[in-house]
């Protein structure tokens, strides 16, 4: 993939900070090409050249800030609880910072937010079981069937209690860090 020139690199910046003003105060899926470009200061082609909508492009963005995140847990060669506990507290200070987008992107059946955030969990949850995680099970059956499934689980319910932690008027990353070590399997590190 060729570099962008400091033009490309200077719209996508304005584009991206469009979409995080925009998405504050508005449902993403009401918020048009016309009004991310007016907002960017760029004409509505030359979005279409860089996202195919608004929602694509908050994904883009939520995900590049969450992908740092993970890219520090995969890299991070300390005890498992630590590097388990500066993500989750990394991934509360993302939420917190964008708690109006996501506040009502989780909870609006049409948003396309929370499945993004479940992959990007899976992945993450993935990543690592096949680096970190010894299985608890012996049986290569039993440990298949964890491999293939528990990511999936481990998402689903992050998203949830992500959710639920965003909804709380007072929200404490400890309070939630302790239930996400109670909610979670004892095998998980």
């Amino acid at each position: 993939m060729s570099e962008l020139d400091p033009r490309q690199v200077r719209t996508r910046a304005a584009l991206h900070d469009a979409i995080l003003v925009l998405a504050a105060s508005t449902p993403t899926r009401s918020i048009s090409m016309a009004a991310l470009a007016r907002e960017a200061g760029v004409n509505r082609s030359t979005v279409y050249q860089h996202y195919r909508s608004p929602a694509a492009l908050l994904a883009s963005v939520l995900l590049g800030e969450l992908d740092v995140l993970r890219h520090t847990l995969l890299a991070d060669r300390g005890p498992a609880e630590g590097s388990q506990r500066r993500v989750i507290f990394g991934v509360l200070e993302h939420l917190e910072r964008h708690r109006c987008i996501y506040l009502r992107e989780l909870t609006d059946p049409a948003s396309e937010l929370p499945a993004m955030l479940r992959e990007h969990f899976e992945v993450s949850s993935r990543s690592l079981m096949q680096t970190s995680i010894p299985m608890p099970s012996k049986d290569p059956t039993t440990a298949a069937f964890l491999q293939a499934c528990a990511p999936t689980w481990i998402a689903a319910a992050s998203v949830a209690a992500m959710t639920a932690w965003l909804a709380q008027d007072e929200r404490d990353p400890e309070a939630y860090f302790q239930a996400h070590r109670l909610l979670r399997p004892a095998w998980w590190p």
